[in-house]
């Protein structure tokens, strides 16, 4: 579960619709990634909310980054 702290809505080359999220734990914070197909799962998500996620991890340069594949409101 992680508290969503910010969360920013962008359009690809192709004008489709993707976001980045940085949310914490009571552990550390991370960056998440939702692709276009995914974009509809944030329909109902805000700054502030807390939500579970699934996806895979990937490094991306120095930094790991989770790729979102479900998310659920808690």
């Amino acid at each position: 579960v992680i508290l969503v702290e910010k969360l920013k809505k962008l359009k690809t080359k192709n004008n489709d619709e993707m976001a980045f999220i940085t949310g914490s734990d009571e552990t550390i914070s991370n960056d998440f990634v939702i692709f276009p197909t995914y974009i509809h799962l944030l329909d109902n998500i805000k700054v502030g909310d807390l939500i579970k996620v699934s996806g895979k991890v990937e490094k991306r340069y120095d930094k790991y980054q989770i790729i979102i594949s479900k998310v659920e409101k808690v």
